[in-house]
């Protein structure tokens, strides 16, 4: 009975052994239906021996969260170095499609994805945070009951918004998305959340109306669908959608920074058109690149784009000692420091300024610094409700991708199929262009590899770039 479990799961001593239990009927021991906690679904840190026995009427045996991810009969994969817990090796059990809970943080998966690791092709391509250093970066935000239930009705639907990055293949993914059954925002890339208006406050019920109006048109169908780069990296986003919205579902596309930032390089509008003498090159994104990484080592006061801190005062010492150190660095690259190191905002919704750090436009290497990024992201929103895909993996399974995404988005009611789905040529910046510099490739393998060691123990998985 769950009581006694209770008890046994009280007096067994710590141990270095994990598990999450497989409900296969929601609700059997939680008197509930299929939204119940499943009683004791969730047993941690028990004796290796009684875990290896744990059954129950109307639960599946002691399985790993990875479970479709792992071969039979082979044991659980580790979690990563941070987590510093082992899982139970135990032959795999399978579980009932769109019925399994996953234990995440101790706290039952709702978002449908262990569902989907069952219903979806494997190996998947998509996959979530599953370290405890992600984890207890959890924070959350003050939002009241009240402030979150006046909102349009339209916020009934489940919405996936895909938060970058620039250059990382969003625009490959919503054009696969199309064919699906989701329905987009009339607008390609809604930039709501990181419109500059919102930097020192939270939307208002009018501007959450305003934000889903753009789906006005999606009459029967049940899910929608936006994307919008710059949400990623822009710092008051993660607050406001956490503010707003409470639990959305997430996605971020995660691609080789190298490859990624020469691409947003070339996008930029101010790549395009501030070179007088002609287009673009190699050599002018050297300069930029050597430029950003002086930054970034020389002025950790503002390089990296932070949040407010919420004193004012505070916030003005930061960015007065972020200017005077960004400006003589952009002098000695011979770049104009009223464009590189601060902005000001055109209008209320222009979301291309963070003026304590510059424009976006000078910014290509130091968005592919992911890990401080999603740090932010995971202290206003739980690792469950985002799901993460390798780009380059994302590139060469598209369909599978979006399957997976639309799975997440629906928690699994409507399974994990690709049918009908095809994939969709890439949006490339860098077509037409020399290729990057040797010495360039080098000079960023260099930069960034510290940043990904970190982001691989964020996310316990190897992203192996180079």
């Amino acid at each position: 009975g769950t009581r006694n479990v209770k008890e046994l799961a009280a007096s067994a001593p710590p141990s270095p052994y994990c598990c999450a239990v497989s409900c296969a009927a929601m609700g059997t021991l939680g008197g509930g239906g299929g939204s119940s906690r499943c009683g004791i679904g969730i047993v941690r840190r028990l004796r290796p021996p009684l875990l290896a026995t744990l059954t129950f009427a109307g639960l599946g045996a002691a399985r790993c969260p990875e479970l479709a991810t792992r071969p039979e009969g082979g044991s659980c994969p580790s979690e990563g170095a941070n987590d510093g817990t082992a899982l139970l090796q135990a032959p795999r059990v399978p579980a009932a499609r769109h019925t399994a809970a996953i234990a995440m943080g101790g706290e039952l998966d709702r978002s449908g994805w262990g569902a989907c690791l069952s219903a979806c092709s494997s190996p998947v391509v998509a996959f979530q945070a599953r370290t405890q250093q992600a984890k207890s970066l959890f924070r959350g935000c003050k939002a009241s009951a009240a402030r979150l239930a006046r909102r349009p009705a339209l916020k009934a639907k489940p919405t996936l918004i895909v938060l970058g990055a620039q250059k990382g293949g969003t625009s490959s993914l919503q054009k696969v998305v199309s064919a699906s059954d989701v329905c987009e925002h009339r607008l390609t890339e809604p930039h709501f959340w990181d419109e500059a208006t919102f930097l020192d406050r939270s939307p208002s019920f009018q501007d959450v109306t305003r934000y889903y109006k753009g789906w006005a048109h999606c009459g029967h169908k049940g899910a929608l669908f936006e994307k919008s780069p710059n949400y990623l990296i822009q710092p008051w986003t993660p607050r406001r959608l956490c503010e707003s919205l409470g639990r959305p579902k997430l996605a971020v596309l995660l691609r080789n920074p190298i490859d990624r930032a020469y691409s947003g390089y070339y996008q930029s509008k101010k790549a395009r058109y501030q070179h007088k003498k002609g287009p673009a090159t190699p050599e002018d994104f050297d300069l930029v690149a050597r430029m950003e990484i002086a930054l970034v080592e020389s002025c950790p006061a503002g390089a990296l784009r932070q949040e407010s801190t919420g004193d004012e005062a505070a916030d003005a010492r930061r960015a007065s000692s972020y200017w005077k150190c960004c400006k003589g660095i952009a002098q000695h690259f011979q770049q104009d420091p009223a464009s590189v190191c601060k902005c000001t905002p055109r209008s209320a919704r222009d979301y291309r300024c963070d003026p304590s750090s510059g424009s976006i436009f000078f910014h290509s290497v130091r968005t592919g610094i992911y890990v401080h990024y999603l740090r932010l992201w995971f202290k206003y929103h739980r690792v469950q409700d985002m799901l993460i895909f390798k780009s380059e993996e994302a590139f060469d399974r598209m369909p599978a991708a979006v399957a997976e995404a639309t799975c997440f988005l629906k928690a699994a009611s409507t399974g994990c199929s690709a049918q009908g789905l095809e994939s969709a040529s890439t949006n490339s910046a860098v077509h037409g262009h020399k290729p990057m510099l040797d010495k360039t490739r080098q000079l960023l393998r260099d930069f960034y590899t510290p940043y990904n060691h970190q982001l691989d123990a964020l996310l316990g998985r190897n992203m192996s770039w180079w």
